[in-house]
């Protein structure tokens, strides 16, 4: 079998074993998106998400956020939510030291020892790529935004 065809069946079910555990969790908290792909970038580019975590539970819950990697910085790591509220988490990815296809993680963690993973997935590319160059012609032509 190639090894870019197994790559990506396994990162492919990676990831929906991820999205299928945090949609059906017991945990109270739960979060505006199951993934972010960031599709492709350019290295040494910095990408900027946003995603909402809701406690929906009666009681006041501890949240701490950690990542795989350095690439991935949260402003917020550690707060509380509000029973029946909800937290706008902010996210830089810094792609500076990588390059080919991305698999990251988000953790989230709460104090009643529940977790869910948000993985971080794209492509980062170095500026002179030929894919790079088409894509860009493409939407510059179709004005794709």
């Amino acid at each position: 079998m190639n090894k870019k065809l197994l790559y990506l069946l396994l990162t492919t079910s990676v990831i929906f074993y991820i999205i299928c555990c945090n949609l059906y969790t017991d945990s109270p908290i739960k979060l505006s998106a199951g993934f972010w792909n960031f599709g492709t970038v350019l290295k040494g580019t910095t990408i900027y998400y946003n995603f909402d975590i809701y406690n929906e539970s009666k009681s006041k819950i501890k949240i701490f956020l950690r990542t795989d990697c350095e690439c991935i910085y949260i402003k917020q790591k550690n707060f509380c939510l509000k029973p029946q509220s909800k937290e706008n988490i902010k996210l830089k990815f810094y792609t500076d030291d990588y390059s080919g296809k991305i698999n990251k993680y988000v953790y989230i963690h709460t104090d009643d020892m529940n977790f869910i993973i948000l993985p971080v997935t794209g492509k980062i590319i170095k500026k002179s790529s030929p894919v790079y160059e088409i894509k860009r012609v493409i939407k510059k032509i179709f004005d794709i935004k």
